[in-house]
């Protein structure tokens, strides 16, 4: 296993492909892990939607997938190295697990980061039959309000979601990790899922 940066638009395919959201987020920094020179996995980071009261701003872990039959433990390594090799110092990373898709953030755990509980539940928007962020829609639209966009002749839905788990990761010396106020819960448990890829490979693994 070997892991590089690469460009965003080198990943766009996998990540469509494979990723259980089938759309392209927003990246600055992706990470490539390769197998015999064949891309196996990807790890993205891109500035938060959501803004934070801690400082520095955090980057969000926003993608992070490899192929299913990977040796064990192959996510955890891939991620721990990712961070190790993020371009950042000090830094600090958010990342969801969305129990919507039966995620409770095990690779998060696994890798020793903090848990901070529950986001706040959210609806997702489609408009036009494309899902989007309600602040890709509030900068877009200038509001977030159905009867407005419907005025505006969108063909606007909307549906509830459970909120989802947040966990945090730390890059830095001691000093910089103790000056970072945090708060940390127990981690969650339950299962996970599965999901079938669109790819030669019958399942991915997602955590």
């Amino acid at each position: 296993m070997q892991v590089f940066p690469i460009n965003p638009v080198d990943c766009k395919d996998y990540i469509v492909n494979v990723h259980y959201a089938h759309r392209m987020p927003p990246i600055e920094v992706a990470f490539g892990m390769y197998v015999d020179k064949v891309l196996r996995g990807v790890c993205t980071f891109s500035t938060p939607a959501s803004r934070f009261a801690i400082r520095p701003e955090p980057y969000e872990l926003n993608r992070l997938v490899i192929d299913e039959g990977m040796p064990k433990n192959t996510l955890s390594r891939f991620l721990s190295i990712c961070l190790k090799k993020f371009p950042h110092n000090p830094a600090i990373i958010v990342s969801y697990a969305d129990p919507n898709y039966g995620h409770q953030g095990y690779i998060y755990q696994a890798t020793n980061w903090i848990y901070n509980g529950l986001s706040n539940g959210r609806k997702t928007f489609y408009i036009n039959d494309v899902e989007l962020h309600e602040r890709t829609i509030y900068d877009k639209y200038g509001t977030t309000s159905v009867p407005a966009l419907q005025e505006m002749g969108l063909d606007v839905r909307t549906e509830a979601n459970l909120p989802k788990h947040r966990y945090f990761y730390l890059i830095g010396d001691k000093r910089f990790k103790k000056s970072v106020e945090i708060e940390s819960f127990s981690y969650p448990k339950g299962d996970n899922k599965r999901y079938e890829l669109k790819r030669s490979n019958p399942q991915m693994i997602l955590f």
